[in-house]
């Protein structure tokens, strides 16, 4: 029996853990004027930042089809699928239509598609909490303890830029709240429904991540149902991994029961949206 974990590419896996946990990018794409790039492995995210910043027009991403998911699904007996959040894509969508279509095709396949509620660094946590219990656990129990588990998950994130998540109408609610912060920086994350909300603000990158660090803290003091909740924090990163590392320190001396913390790079769709200097945190 053939079962394979597949993402959508906002899951910012680097190479070796895709290669380790044998999962499947179902690629996103961008487009910037009149260049369209596949958000695969193939994708230089350092030259896609670049021309984000020479572009007089915004990138505009667009999800896989429901036909490039069941394409995946159709080569295997077990598909568990991660997308970005429902609230901030259609790729959940494609997702699911590509599940019904397949399941039609061959009532023995087993599909489930989780809404992150969240994306990139949650999106790789999701992909870590589901292969860790592949030799464990059955196709029911998998897909209840994991819905359970992204009930938990809380992203955080700081980003230099705001200006492509507020254009792109992914946080139309803050609209308002945010135009014209200019040098104070919102801490923003999930609401725990799929949507983009204000945490809190801070003057300055240095004091925002401060800040940053603090609420992830907090949040991996709750004491939860399941012992080793804490165990794992994914922190990416774009284009800025001295950051990072800088965030990983003072997580680890801040956090109680933190195992591990990875850190990755983002892939493009994070990219676009985090733009340069973006630290994305999910616990």
């Amino acid at each position: 029996m053939i079962t394979k974990i597949i993402g959508d590419s906002c899951t910012d896996l680097t190479d070796e853990m895709k290669e380790e946990m044998g999962v499947v990018h179902v690629p996103l794409k961008i487009t910037i004027g009149d260049e369209t790039f596949i958000d695969d492995d193939n994708l230089d995210t350092l030259s896609l930042i670049d021309l984000m910043k020479k572009s007089p027009v915004m990138p505009v991403t667009a999800c896989p089809s429901p036909e490039e998911y069941a394409e995946e699904y159709r080569k295997n007996d077990v598909n568990y699928v991660v997308t970005l959040s429902s609230e901030l894509s259609g790729s959940y969508n494609s997702a699911m239509l590509a599940k019904d279509m397949v399941e039609k095709e061959d009532a023995g396949k087993r599909i489930h598609v989780f809404d992150s509620k969240s994306a990139a660094a949650a999106q790789v946590k999701i992909v870590f909490e589901i292969f860790k219990r592949l030799k464990s656990f059955d196709f029911d129990t998998m897909v209840r303890e994991i819905d359970e588990r992204i009930k938990n998950i809380r992203t955080m994130f700081v980003l230099q830029y705001i200006d492509y998540l507020l254009k792109a109408g992914r946080m139309s609610k803050l609209q308002g709240t945010l135009a014209g912060l200019l040098s104070i920086k919102p801490i923003l994350g999930e609401d725990g429904t799929g949507n983009i909300s204000l945490l809190d603000k801070r003057l300055g990158t240095k004091k925002a991540l401060a800040r940053l660090v603090e609420l992830v803290a907090e949040k991996t003091k709750v004491i939860k149902k399941y012992a080793d909740e804490n165990d794992l924090i994914i922190i990416t990163h774009c284009n800025c991994y001295e950051r990072a590392v800088k965030v990983r320190e003072e997580l680890l001396q801040k956090c109680e029961n933190v195992k591990k913390i990875l850190i990755v790079p983002s892939k493009g769709i994070s990219t676009v949206y985090g733009n340069d200097g973006g630290i994305i945190v999910s616990c």
